[in-house]
């Protein structure tokens, strides 16, 4: 009798810490789990759908925080590859901005030859999404500039100054902004 209590005792602890094992292996992290990270790209869209643009910002900016993971050597394909490896500023630009549009703002991504981030438009008011940072305002070309103001460190430029006024980055706010305000004044 004792020997077969002492064979359920190992069998139930050698169980244990496989599976524990496993759980390691293929990664369950419970510090996901906890901070409530969106189990599926639409888990997502639904946490964030109907609500004004500043409030989608900051609610993807939330989201996206749980499951954060700066990683220069992935290149995400699919929401799940954001959640378990992550990738660089340019991959979580390219995040926000689909996710934003699934939702039905405009968006674009903003490239400098050392970051990236998007920015989302209701055509008055926007928010700057750039990894785990927000900045939203009532004036989006305001917004940008003055993140890029307060946050771009580009050393292929002299200054955030002279980022802004780079022509094609001014051109592409131009741009940006023309669409949105004729968008917003055709009721899109």
């Amino acid at each position: 009798m004792e020997k077969i209590t002492e064979r359920i005792i190992t069998i139930v602890l050698v169980s244990i810490m496989t599976i524990f094992i496993l759980l390691l292996l293929f990664g369950l992290n419970h510090e996901r789990i906890k901070r409530n990270a969106p189990f599926s790209q639409e888990e997502l869209l639904d946490n964030c759908k109907n609500l004004d643009v500043i409030k989608t910002g900051g609610c993807l900016n939330k989201n996206v925080k749980t499951f954060f993971i700066y990683n220069e050597s992935n290149v995400p394909n699919t929401f799940q590859d954001y959640k378990t490896h992550g990738g660089i500023c340019s991959d979580w630009a390219k995040l926000y901005f689909t996710l934003s549009i699934s939702l039905g703002y405009e968006s674009e991504v903003i490239e400098t030859k050392s970051h990236a981030f998007a920015f989302i438009s209701d055509g008055l008011h926007g928010c700057v999404l750039d990894m785990k940072k927000i900045e939203c305002g009532k004036n989006i070309t305001k917004v940008v500039e003055d993140y890029v103001n307060n946050y771009v460190d580009d050393p292929t430029y002299r200054s955030a100054k002279e980022l802004r006024e780079n022509d094609s980055f001014r051109k592409l706010l131009i741009e940006a902004t023309t669409q949105l305000n004729e968008d917003n004044k055709n009721g899109r």
